[in-house]
């Protein structure tokens, strides 16, 4: 923080925290999902990793200013990320807490849903 000169306010921090605890788990269900269809480690890492570098690029975890097209922003607003990536600068906001409602609602529901399928699918057999 010092070394970008990054100010918070020291409110929001708890619920960061929490942020990055509902991010996390709903990421992780999400690779646990994604682990349940694909038939070993090795796939799981690349098609995460290919899931997850051009999805990085649709929500925002890469600022480029005003020079990405507009539907950037429409089809990363489907996915966990970015609203992982809005909510967690919502809450550290030194202007004030900003936290969007939608923000949470969206992990929440992939948490629900990413969570359901991966223990629906899960075996502890390798896939065939």
């Amino acid at each position: 923080m010092p070394a970008f000169g990054m100010n918070v306010l020291v409110v929001g921090l708890p619920v960061a925290l929490l942020i990055v605890i509902l991010g996390t788990l709903t990421l992780a269900a999400c690779g646990y999902a994604l682990a349940c269809v694909l038939p070993n480690a090795r796939a799981t890492a690349v098609v995460g990793l290919a899931i997850l570098l051009p999805l990085s690029f649709l929500s925002d975890v890469f600022v480029f200013g005003d020079s990405v097209p507009a539907w950037f922003g429409t089809v990363g607003s489907l996915f966990p990320l970015r609203h992982f990536v809005h909510a967690l600068a919502g809450s550290l906001n030194p202007a004030g807490m900003n936290l969007d409602p939608v923000d949470i609602g969206v992990m929440l529901v992939w948490l629900v849903a990413a969570g359901a399928f991966a223990i629906r699918r899960w075996r502890w057999e390798p896939g065939r």
